[in-house]
């Protein structure tokens, strides 16, 4: 990594963007796994505090589309998705979300992505404006958006690899705090640190 180039500088600034958030990414997936499994009370899990539901919404911006009075019915339905057919379907649950009236009769396709997110951080990229952005998606479609943004993880495999090396020890710390409740971390890190990554390159 040449530190004194701009694809150089930019490196540095997305480890920092990374490390920055990757604690609490790991903290709110792990809570949300703990909620699924009975682990976590729902009345706990509402409240704002570190790690939860309802700090979950506030920090990535999903509380402003969501009606207030209807948070634990949207946690409810959070949790019908992932236990059925569309754990995994952005769009689907984008459009049942909108059915519902929970986001204000809106298609909260940006929305849906972040909650998926949280049962399934493997499979699921996080879908906004600033990420389509990133890689000048003009498309209303997750599954296109899904796409590139594995064509941009491939291409640039090699800057993540390099950049865990940097931060190995601070890596290890982290990751050290959730032992093995959090399945395949490794590939949790290297979608995050691209995510991070994408914003800056395309800047």
């Amino acid at each position: 990594m040449l530190v004194n180039d701009q694809s150089g500088l930019r490196q540095v600034k997305a480890i920092g963007n990374f490390l920055s958030t990757y604690y609490t990414d790991l903290l709110y997936i792990r809570n949300f796994q703990r909620y699924k499994q009975g682990k976590f009370p729902k009345l706990e899990y509402l409240k704002k505090g570190s790690g939860t539901f309802y700090q979950f919404l506030i920090e990535f911006r999903i509380m402003r589309n969501v009606d207030k009075n209807k948070v634990p019915e949207f946690l409810s339905e959070t949790l019908w998705c992932v236990k059925g057919s569309t754990l995994d379907n952005v769009d689907g649950f984008a459009s049942h979300l909108k059915n519902t009236g929970i986001t204000h009769n809106k298609l909260p396709t940006s929305l849906a992505s972040k909650i998926l997110f949280l049962n399934n951080p493997l499979a699921i990229k996080l879908y906004d404006n600033q990420a389509k952005r990133a890689l000048r998606y003009k498309g209303m479609n997750y599954k296109e958006f899904l796409e590139l943004v594995r064509t941009f993880g491939l291409k640039h495999r090699s800057i993540a690899g390099s950049s865990f090396k940097i931060i190995s020890l601070y890596l290890e710390l982290i990751e050290s705090q959730f032992g093995t409740e959090i399945k395949d971390v490794n590939q949790i890190r290297f979608n995050r640190f691209i995510d991070k990554l994408a914003w800056l390159l395309n800047t």
